[in-house]
C-alpha cells in the first residue's frame, strides 16, 4: 500500500495572517509550510492585506482554484467563500488578554484548522477535495487507485453485478439513474459524516472501474467493523481482489483505528473464503439471524482479522 499522500490537483496551500507581527503565527507557518513542501506541495505565508489591499477588493493569484486558502482573517475569509474559492478557517488559540480570541466568526466554513503544523499533507489534500467536490483517493497499490465513488460510476457500479454474483450478494438498482441517486445520497451522509465508506478500484492502466471495496459505516453487535468488496468478473481470479483488500484492511487497522473486521461470505462462495483466509482472516461461527435482515443469514459464513499487537 503505498500511503504517500495521492495529489489530485491542489497546486498550493496559502497560510494567510492578519498579525505579521505575531511571531508565533509565523513559528506555525514556517512548520507546516516545510511539512508540505517535504512532501512535494507548495506552500506559503502571506499577509492579509496583500490577497485584500482595500476591503472588498480581493487579490487572487492566478489559478486560485487549485489552491487551497487557510487564513485567520474573518474578513478575508468571507470574501473567498464569496469568490467561490476553496478556504477554511484558522482559529488561532484565545489569547487571555482578548477573550474574543481572534478568528472566532467564520459563518460558512466547513474546516477549523488549528496549529496546521500538525496537520499531515493528506489531510490539506482532502480538505481541498471536499472543498471542491472532488473524490477522496484513499490509496494506491500497485495496480490500482481506490478513491470515493461518484456520481457518474452507476453504470460502472451496475456492471459489477454479473449473474455469478448476484448469487451471493444483493441486487443492485434498477437502472442508471436510479444508481446515481443512491450514489449521490451516499457521499452526502456517509463520506460526508463517516470519512469512509466503500469505495471505486480504478484499475491505473485503463482507468476502468473494476471493483467496489471498503467498510460499512457502522460496528456491528461485538465491536468489529463490517468489510466486503465485489469485482468485475472480468477481473476475478487475477490478484486485484487480493491486492487491493489486502491495503484496505491495514487502512482500516493504521488510519481508520479500527480493532477488528469481519467480512462475511456465502458458504458456496469458495474462493471468496479462500481469499479471506489468505487476507488473515479466521472463520467463527456463523452469524446470528439478528445480525442482519437478510433471510438467508444461516447460511452466512462470517471471517474475523483482528489488529495486530504493535511491537
Amino acid at each position: 500500500m503505498n500511503r504517500t499522500p495521492v495529489n489530485t490537483g491542489l497546486e498550493k496551500v496559502f497560510f494567510i495572517y492578519e498579525d505579521a507581527s505575531d511571531t508565533a503565527v509565523q513559528k506555525e507557518i514556517s512548520l507546516a509550510v516545510g511539512n508540505l513542501e517535504h512532501d512535494g506541495v507548495k506552500a506559503e505565508g502571506i499577509a492579509a492585506e496583500k490577497f485584500m489591499p482595500d476591503p472588498g477588493a480581493l487579490k487572487l493569484p492566478e489559478n486560485g482554484g487549485s489552491m487551497l486558502f487557510i487564513t485567520d482573517s474573518p474578513l478575508l475569509f468571507k470574501y473567498l467563500l464569496k469568490a467561490g474559492m476553496p478556504a477554511a478557517a484558522w482559529v488561532h488559540e484565545k489569547p487571555r488578554e482578548e477573550p474574543a480570541g481572534r478568528g472566532e466568526d467564520f459563518a460558512g466554513a466547513a474546516y477549523l484548522v488549528e496549529e496546521p503544523r500538525y496537520i499531515d499533507t493528506d489531510s490539506f489534500i482532502k480538505i481541498y477535495e471536499r472543498l471542491k467536490g472532488l473524490p477522496w483517493t484513499i490509496l494506491e497499490t500497485k495496480r490500482c487507485i481506490v478513491r470515493e465513488l461518484e456520481e457518474a460510476d452507476a453504470p460502472d457500479v451496475l456492471a459489477l453485478y454479473d449473474e455469478a454474483a448476484l448469487g451471493f450478494v444483493e441486487s443492485p438498482a434498477r437502472n442508471a439513474d436510479e444508481e446515481a441517486g443512491i450514489l449521490a445520497a451516499y457521499r452526502q451522509k456517509v463520506y460526508g459524516f463517516f470519512g469512509y465508506g466503500t469505495w471505486a478500484v480504478i484499475e491505473k492502466d485503463s482507468g476502468r472501474l473494476i471493483g467496489r471495496a471498503g467498510f460499512e459505516p457502522f460496528e456491528r453487535k461485538n465491536g468489529s467493523m463490517s468489510f466486503g468488496y465485489i469485482f468485475h468478473p472480468d477481473f476475478r481470479g487475477k490478484g486485484y481482489a487480493g491486492e487491493v483488500c489486502a491495503a484496505l484492511v491495514e487502512y482500516g487497522f493504521e488510519i481508520l483505528g479500527f480493532t477488528a473486521v469481519e467480512a462475511d461470505t456465502d458458504q458456496g462462495n469458495t474462493a471468496s473464503a479462500k481469499l479471506l483466509q489468505r487476507l488473515g482472516f479466521v472463520p467463527v461461527n456463523g452469524r446470528d439471524k439478528t445480525d442482519t435482515d437478510n433471510e438467508d443469514a444461516g447460511n452466512v459464513l462470517t471471517f474475523r482479522r483482528e489488529r495486530p499487537e504493535k511491537e
